[in-house]
């Protein structure tokens, strides 16, 4: 959970429970590999999600994409779409997470 943040993570529809708890492990298993490697850094989702991360495929992140192609979404769309759902996952990954996470707005608090 991180500290002193109030906001409430949202929920993802229209895709399964095992599609959701593929792409929460796999989100979890990101964030304990940048604390392992780089504990002392600060993540956002840009870092996980983006940049070299950028391409899903063979991930489970693949189906947020999926998700909204099939939904008749054009391609930049669906890719804008997945990512604002991914974050939403990310959220969710960090408040049910064991470790206490900072943020710059529970610095200032």
């Amino acid at each position: 959970m991180r500290t002193n943040d109030k906001t409430k993570a949202l929920e993802v529809i229209g895709i399964t429970a095992v599609q959701k708890s593929a792409m929460l492990t796999f989100i979890k298993g990101a964030i304990n590999t940048h604390c392992g490697t780089r504990p002392d850094e600060w993540f956002c989702a840009w870092d996980f999600l983006s940049g070299v991360n950028k391409n899903w495929n063979g991930t489970p992140l693949q189906g947020l994409y999926r998700k909204w192609i099939i939904r008749g979404k054009q391609n930049k769309d669906a890719i804008k779409l997945a990512g604002i759902d991914a974050g939403k996952l990310l959220k969710k990954a960090i408040a049910e997470d064991s470790k206490n996470f900072e943020s710059p707005k529970s610095r200032e608090s």
